[in-house]
């Protein structure tokens, strides 16, 4: 599942793949918006953009 997250300090929406660096460690909070996306198109369809941090590096 693609997580979907908001930032609490800027309100950003971004979303975090399986095997994105980070992904572990994301935590989704339903009170505050943020949910598992099926795919990429209902993450981007709801306003959140990929991590950042995608990779290992």
């Amino acid at each position: 599942m693609i997580k979907c997250n908001i930032n609490r300090l800027s309100g950003e929406k971004i979303y975090h793949l399986p095997f994105d660096k980070g992904y572990d460690k994301t935590i989704i909070a339903p009170a505050h918006g943020e949910f598992y996306a099926a795919t990429v198109h209902q993450a981007e369809s709801a306003g959140f953009r990929r991590t950042h941090k995608w990779t290992g590096a």
